[in-house]
């Protein structure tokens, strides 16, 4: 069983969501070879927080390396397979989540009370 160490924004989106005591999974198998960094299942909500440089925030990374490009195809089509299979997707930056995670968890509890 693969278990992966927490990076620091998903520790910071981590103790919000415990501190405000919502129910979560954490590296959640969606389906074999996907799994997402959290997810809220009675609501078929997930999130993905997603680091500037490895998932390739377009604000900040205009020209890319081979490597950004790939990431971002796949990116995109791992949230289409999840899509397809009934789940709604949110993704957040690194740089929103270290600039205010009480905002990005706002978020995420506005799309479970919908």
């Amino acid at each position: 069983m693969f278990l992966a160490v927490p990076t620091s924004i998903e520790i910071k989106m981590l103790e919000e969501l415990r501190k405000r005591k919502i129910g979560f999974k954490y590296q959640y198998k969606v389906m074999d070879g996907v799994v997402a960094d959290f997810a809220f299942p009675r609501s078929r909500l997930i999130v993905e927080c997603d680091g500037d440089y490895w998932h390739v925030n377009p604000k900040k990374y205009k020209k890319l390396s081979r490597y950004q490009k790939m990431k971002r195809l796949e990116d995109k089509e791992r949230q289409e397979l999840i899509e397809m299979a009934g789940w709604k997707v949110l993704r957040f930056w690194e740089n929103e989540i270290n600039r205010d995670v009480t905002s990005v968890v706002n978020k995420i509890e506005k799309s479970l009370k919908l």
